[in-house]
């Protein structure tokens, strides 16, 4: 993966990302050419990087309007969507209780859905929806996205979680849907417990039961009429990679599930973890929030429940763990650990990324491209 800061693995990796988002290289280059030789003070790097990164998103999104009032519809949604690219990687790299935060989130949500709107415009054959859904005393929210099904028959989907500090529009924006599509199959991609907007909206922490919202989300996404209820796939990214194989090991009514990057328990990740490939600043204020507790203490036995040992003997359904042969967060050891485990899994297999194929970062972040078509390929042979 190319250093964009030698000495700052968060940043590097936000920009690595947001190029496999579709944000322009342009855009990358001037956001961050101040921050080169910058403030070395924390607090004021931090607020240099989502002022740059937010003001790029402002004037794509004037771009955009200006290509709207055109009707030129497709120019307009590739805007909108390096727009959105920019607020999600400005918003990355906030504390939770910046009082930018919010607001930040709330434009990249509403450029994402402008772009799609615009395809909408453009005469484009899939079916997008911004959809919330119950969970409890509050709601979830996700993003359905559906090809056309052929001959009036019913789509396979694959529902995706996010990570740690991931959100539904990284997901979306990585290209997970689109190849999804291309092989016939929704993408119902939500922002679960501990996550997105169920976090930043609804303070609600990160549950270590993933069965519950995930569950929740299948209640709801078979609700459509051009959804298989037998067809339903479950993938998580990154800590995603202990959500879903759990949420499958639970909920026999899953017929699939991938871990866009393994992650075996949090056990193996403390003794394997380096403290210089933190994905976020302050990675330690944000789980505290992000895990609802209130001390140190409290979140290291909370994380240590993250750990698929006791349940993976209960995964019964083909199982794909896809990891980055140089993965700096989680070692491919959590992938193989994972696969091994999973004993009672008809087809449990592991695909580690070398430099060579590409996508050999965590998550396959640095070709998106790569390991979103490796997954739809997988997907489409075991939900047929």
């Amino acid at each position: 993966m190319f250093a964009f800061f030698p000495d700052n693995y968060a940043w590097t990796l936000a920009c690595q990302a947001a190029l496999g988002c579709g944000a322009n290289i342009n855009d990358i280059a001037h956001a961050i050419a101040p921050l080169q030789h910058g403030p070395v003070d924390p607090q004021e790097a931090q607020d240099l990087w989502w002022s740059n990164w937010n003001d790029a998103g402002d004037r794509l999104e004037g771009v955009a309007a200006r290509y709207r009032e055109q009707s030129h519809w497709l120019a307009a949604r590739h805007s909108h969507r390096r727009a959105a690219a920019m607020y999600a990687f400005a918003e990355r790299m906030l504390a939770l209780d910046s009082p930018h935060k919010k607001a930040t989130h709330a434009r990249s949500i509403e450029a994402l859905c402008a772009s799609e709107e615009a395809a909408a415009q453009a005469g484009a054959a899939h079916r997008f929806r911004y959809l919330h859904f119950p969970y409890g005393q509050r709601e979830l929210a996700g993003y359905l996205y559906a090809p056309k099904a052929e001959d009036g028959g019913r789509l396979p989907c694959a529902i995706a979680l996010n990570g740690f500090d991931s959100t539904k529009e990284i997901a979306f924006l990585s290209g997970f849907a689109e190849a999804m599509a291309a092989r016939g199959i929704a993408a119902f991609i939500i922002d679960q417990p501990g996550t997105g907007e169920a976090l930043r909206l609804h303070g609600l922490p990160l549950e270590i039961e993933s069965e519950h919202a995930a569950g929740a989300a299948y209640d709801f996404v078979i609700q459509d009429e051009a959804i298989d209820p037998d067809r339903v796939a479950i993938v998580g990214q990154s800590l995603g990679g202990y959500f879903a194989p759990r949420a499958a090991a639970m909920d026999a009514r899953f017929a699939a599930c991938v871990a866009w990057g393994g992650f075996y328990s949090m056990e193996l990740y403390y003794q394997q973890a380096n403290p210089d490939t933190e994905s976020i600043p302050g990675a330690i204020e944000y789980a505290l929030k992000a895990y609802g507790v209130e001390t140190e203490q409290a979140l290291m036995e909370k994380a240590l429940k993250l750990t698929l040992a006791p349940v993976l003997d209960r995964l019964k359904v083909p199982f794909l763990c896809v990891h980055g042969a140089n993965d700096q967060q989680t070692k491919p050891a959590h992938a193989e650990r994972a696969v091994a485990a999973a004993v009672n899994a008809p087809d449990a297999q592991a695909h580690i990324f070398t430099q060579e194929e590409g996508a050999a970062e965590h998550c396959g972040l640095d070709n998106f491209t790569l390991v979103n078509g490796f997954m739809a390929d997988w997907l489409a042979k075991k939900l047929g």
